[in-house]
């Protein structure tokens, strides 16, 4: 979630943490369609070109970004943390590309994947989709909830996974 879904938003009172991990923000209309639309503009989860070729190789990967190398054969390496595999996945970040063998987390959970040029172009382009709506139905571990209370405000239940993406990403700056 780096498209800065909360950029502009400011909860009242602070969210605090539920006992499962999740956390509930309620927000008026007016924050919610701020949330929204902040939903809609492009996710920054690929970077626009490779790393450099002199780039450290044993620094430790991020966890909320996806690190891209490129190999001797001009394949493109993909290392992607387990939070973001499951959002690439929600908004659908591999149409159009047929990853074989069907990638498996490694020992830190994260994903690695091999693409070509062109299904890394493939990729980039879908990371510049909006991203796909927040779910309304029953909450889950790794998506937004939300609901809409009697007075018209409405409350997002995030899990805790996406909290830190959130917060990592300057919350609701």
């Amino acid at each position: 979630m780096q498209n800065n879904g909360f950029a502009g938003i400011s909860p009242a009172p602070t969210p605090q943490k539920n006992p499962d991990g999740s956390y509930t923000v309620t927000l008026t209309p007016a924050d919610f369609q701020t949330f929204q639309d902040n939903q809609s503009k492009p996710q920054a989860a690929a970077p626009a070109a490779p790393a450099p070729a002199g780039a450290p190789a044993g620094e430790a990967p991020s966890d909320d970004s996806v690190s891209v190398t490129q190999d001797p054969s001009g394949k493109f390496i993909l290392r992607i943390p387990a939070a973001l595999w499951t959002i690439i996945m929600q908004n659908n970040g591999f149409a159009g590309i047929t990853l074989s063998p069907t990638p498996k987390p490694g020992p830190d959970g994260s994903y690695t994947v091999k693409l070509t040029a062109a299904e890394f172009q493939i990729f980039q382009d879908n990371q510049n989709k909006p991203q796909a709506p927040a779910a309304a139905a029953a909450p889950s571990d790794d998506s937004v909830s939300v609901t809409q209370d009697p007075s018209g405000k409405f409350v997002l239940r995030i899990p805790a996974a996406l909290w830190i993406i959130i917060q990592q990403n300057n919350g609701f700056a």
